[in-house]
């Protein structure tokens, strides 16, 4: 941080900053008055004030919500509190309904904000309230109680997986039966008791200041299906432009089980070459479109192996107009690989609205159980991921290479035509080190001689989010390059041995029981630039093959397995037995049966 902005005068380092900042503003001015500052009570608000200059009251905090669950005439709301670190100690939050209050269950959050030196300057904790709803309207507000001076939070801060908001003029939801909206920094909500005549009103007086004829379009046609609905909504999904991941496994799986009374639906873009080859199977419609976004509203259960924008949220830049109609759907990660490193800053239970993560291992599923995640015991369903049922083996003929992406080389860029984000590589990335490094490797005399000479073809295949970029690798002839629409699990039939770096596709393998070679050049960086930190995988201890540094010990390591047949040490063997929950085929089995016997205690 900048700390001349101290020798600024109030005015200027508050412009500086901006308002949005609030709590760094305190920060700085805290530093620059040495600690002296006054909260000072103005009536029903508290100022902040250093030296002669009011900084903001405390109403000016925003109350952010994350989400609002309704049954049983009770609302439970979760969300943060975003303290300024220097007077967090001071303050007291709580919620007030009809003017009685109620204490909240406050729990560390894992969003701290903290300057470059490491210095805590915005406190960002957890609040669970539960309030029992009266008839009538039940008005809820939430209170900053500073140094004893009452203030309720001017503003509510409603994250996209709240069914109501101020965004929008006129904008209203209604959940189970009770009708909500947002006013003045308040939540309003009360029982429907006219059943579809209020809710219809509402709904006209909403359409009426919508100009998009479409949105108009999609929410009459989501009423009037929803009146019509009689089975339950599943839908699958992997990448929009390609299948053949957990998503498609489990659809497969389902359209065989006869006796499940349901629709199941494959969404992806009608650009893959998977879609044509999908139909023949089951329904198959066609990503970004109306009907896409209809089966997302009135899902039941969408069962996916990506968690991107995409996936929960196709309407960018609409998606206000259908907060109060999606996200009903119970979502169920699949994930498209074992999760071995921390992934908790974007996969945890406040930014994604999950009801369930699948995990293969007893490992894994106890590191998903940490805080930093978020999430309960019994929505962490240790049953296997569905590809590995599919996983098979036949006479190998290639040493495959298959490294992970690169995030520090990449942005994510809205694409127009997509009408989603995609992952761009930089400008002036081509000759990083990620890329010379495996063309380098690929154009080795030595590595490509122990490969042929043992009867076997070097191949390389790409991570998806460089499929775009094989070029950049500036791969030899003589070496072998696998299509982006390469079936994964033909791929490591096919293989005898896999070199990888960080990727989570070791995990597929190992369930097979072939050797690997973790090839780690960048080991430091990777984990200080990737999408994830290092997690409580340890390579060198846990992994299923030697950790290699460099093309020399590389070459030396494949020359012994080749040598040695490719049978899997008994060390590794050991490993990946003690990994994996199970090895039996039975992932989809086991994963369709925690899914009915939910649908069952729904039932009752």
């Amino acid at each position: 941080m900048d700390w001349t902005i101290i020798q600024k005068n109030d005015e200027e380092i508050i412009k500086k900053i901006g308002m949005a900042k609030l709590p760094l503003i305190l920060y700085v001015l805290n530093k620059k008055y040495d600690g002296r500052y006054k909260l000072i009570d103005i009536g029903n608000d508290c100022m902040f004030r250093f030296g002669e200059t009011n900084v903001a009251n405390t109403s000016y905090l925003a109350t952010i919500i994350h989400r609002i669950i309704v049954e049983d005439n009770y609302i439970k709301i979760k969300g943060d509190i975003s303290w300024p670190a220097i007077i967090r100690e001071e303050l007291h939050f709580y919620v007030k309904k009809n003017g009685d209050s109620f204490e909240c269950e406050i729990s560390p959050g894992i969003f701290d904000v903290f300057t470059d030196e490491g210095d805590l300057y915005e406190k960002k904790d957890i609040f669970d309230v539960k309030i029992p709803l009266s008839k009538g309207l039940n008005e809820i507000s939430f209170v900053y109680e500073c140094n004893g001076i009452y203030s309720e939070s001017g503003k509510i801060n409603a994250m996209r997986h709240v069914p109501v908001s101020d965004i929008l003029p006129k904008q209203y939801a209604e959940v189970n039966g009770w009708l909500m909206k947002i006013s003045n920094g308040k939540l309003l909500i009360e029982k429907n008791d006219s059943k579809d005549d209020t809710r219809r009103i509402l709904e006209n007086t909403f359409c009426t200041s919508i100009k998009d004829k479409r949105i108009i379009s999609l929410r009459k046609k989501y009423f009037e299906r929803l009146n019509k609905k009689k089975r339950q909504i599943w839908l699958f999904m992997d990448r929009l432009e390609k299948a053949d991941d957990n998503g498609e496994v489990f659809f497969r799986y389902v359209l065989e089980c006869k006796d499940l009374d349901i629709d199941a639906y494959f969404i992806i873009s009608r650009e893959s070459p998977d879609f044509e080859r999908l139909q023949e199977c089951g329904n198959v419609i066609e990503a970004m479109t109306d009907e896409h976004y209809l089966l997302l509203f009135l899902a039941d259960y969408i069962f996916t192996s990506q968690l991107n924008g995409w996936v929960e949220n196709p309407f960018i830049g609409k998606e206000e107009y259908f907060r109060d109609i999606y996200h009903h759907a119970k979502v169920v990660f699949l994930q498209h690989g074992v999760t071995k490193d921390d992934h908790s800053k974007w996969l945890n239970n406040i930014k994604q609205n999950l009801f369930a993560v699948v995990t293969s291992s007893t490992l894994e599923t106890k590191d998903m159980e940490r805080l930093e995640y978020g999430f309960e015991k019994e929505q962490i369903w240790n049953v296997g991921m569905p590809r590995f049922d599919l996983l098979y083996k036949e006479e190998p003929k290639y040493v495959l290479i298959v490294p992970t992406w690169r995030k520090g080389i990449m942005s994510q860029k809205y694409i127009e035509e997509l009408k989603t984000y995609r992952w761009i590589i930089n400008d002036n990335e081509k000759k990083n080190q990620y890329f010379y490094k495996y063309h380098s490797l690929l154009s080795n005399t030595d590595f490509k001689k122990i490969c042929r000479q043992n009867g076997y073809e070097p191949a390389f295949l790409a991570h998806p989010l460089m499929q775009d970029y094989i070029d950049f690798f500036d791969i030899p002839e003589d070496v072998t390059v696998l299509p982006y629409n390469s079936v994964w699990r033909d791929v490591f039939a096919q293989s005898a041995v896999m070199i990888t770096d960080y990727s989570s596709v070791a995990f597929d393998f190992a369930y097979l029981e072939r050797p690997i070679i973790y090839y780690q050049f960048d080991k430091e960086s990777f984990f200080e630039n990737h999408s994830y930190k290092k997690g409580y995988f340890e390579y060198e201890t846990m992994g299923f093959g030697d950790v290699v540094n460099d093309e020399i010990e590389l070459n030396e390591c494949l020359g012994k397995i080749l040598h040695n047949g490719c049978v899997l040490e008994d060390r590794y063997l050991g490993r990946i037995h003690s990994f994996f929950y199970l090895i039996d085929g039975d992932n989809c089995k086991r994963l369709l049966d925690r899914v009915q016997k939910n649908i069952g205690r729904q039932l009752k």
